[in-house]
């Protein structure tokens, strides 16, 4: 857990240099789905299964893949290179408290999974957090 907490720290500051040399959010994400990409395929290799396994997987693995490939990630970090680039780090990492809270709604929406008051309370929560965390964040 505190090494994604690092790679993630990691990401949002040279995120924001990289855009504070200019570079556009599509630029910035691009690399970063490269790295990332060679990253998992350097670990895949390393600690994965055999190769040929994942070449006979059912056709809901592929479009499920290329689901989150593209919008899972490239799209949801453009945006967020985005947010960055316009609002800074502070007020755009905040909204990844809400990650866990919107998994969860997808789960209910499209999967029928149930959800409990503790998690609509514990959602509630986060919104008031995220809220009040840019009500009180400098203006920059």
């Amino acid at each position: 857990a505190s090494l994604s907490a690092f790679a993630m720290a990691s990401y949002n500051v040279f995120n924001k240099k990289a855009s504070n040399l200019g570079l556009d959010a599509l630029t910035i994400t691009t690399f970063s789905a490269l790295m990332g990409t060679l990253f998992l395929f350097v670990s895949f290799v390393l600690f994965g299964t055999k190769f040929g396994a994942i070449l006979h997987k059912p056709l809901m693995f592929w479009v499920a893949l290329v689901y989150i490939a593209i919008i899972a990630t490239v799209v949801a970090y453009k945006w967020y290179s985005d947010a960055i680039c316009r609002l800074g780090v502070g007020p755009a990492s905040v909204f990844q408290n809400g990650v866990p809270f919107c998994t969860v709604l997808i789960g209910v929406l499209f999967l029928g999974n149930t959800i409990s008051a503790n998690v609509i309370l514990s959602g509630i929560v986060i919104i008031i957090g995220v809220i009040m965390t840019n009500l009180t964040l400098p203006k920059s």
